[in-house]
């Protein structure tokens, strides 16, 4: 679901950047515009090429999913604009505009109340999380 934020933002860019299905699910809000499609497993590229546009002086939207510092790609954006890799990169203004969740719009739509509550439950299995505890562990000198 997208923001008035989002909406402004993707009306505004020159490029649109992203996984080709979210490209196709903007419809008519990116018609007139450069879209550059990639395919999933193509993350990395598709911020590299946020960014080197960006850099060209293009006025860029880089389009993802997920939720915000875990699965979509603004970390990401912010880890690479952090490397020495590219200097003209760090001149590059960046905004992270999240869309809202799909349960957040279907909650209009019966006019009721609807409070979205965190009761503790992981869905992710123990062994996975088990691993990533192991990865942030600090090393045993």
């Amino acid at each position: 679901m997208r923001t008035p934020e989002v909406s402004r933002l993707v009306s505004e860019a020159d490029d649109i950047v992203g996984y080709r299905l979210y490209l196709d699910l903007l419809g008519d809000a990116v018609a007139g515009k450069k879209l550059h499609r990639y395919e999933l497993g193509e993350e990395e590229a598709r911020v590299r090429a946020a960014l080197d546009l960006a850099a060209s002086g293009r006025r860029v939207a880089l389009i993802s999913s997920g939720d915000a510092g875990i699965y979509a790609l603004a970390t990401l954006v912010f880890e690479m604009l952090d490397s020495p890799v590219r200097a003209d990169w760090r001149r590059i203004e960046v905004m992270a505009a999240p869309g809202a969740p799909g349960a957040l719009g279907v909650r209009g739509l019966g006019g009721g109340r609807m409070e979205l509550v965190d009761n503790g439950v992981s869905t992710t299995p123990e062994s996975t999380i088990a691993a990533l505890e192991a990865l942030a562990a600090p090393a045993a000198p």
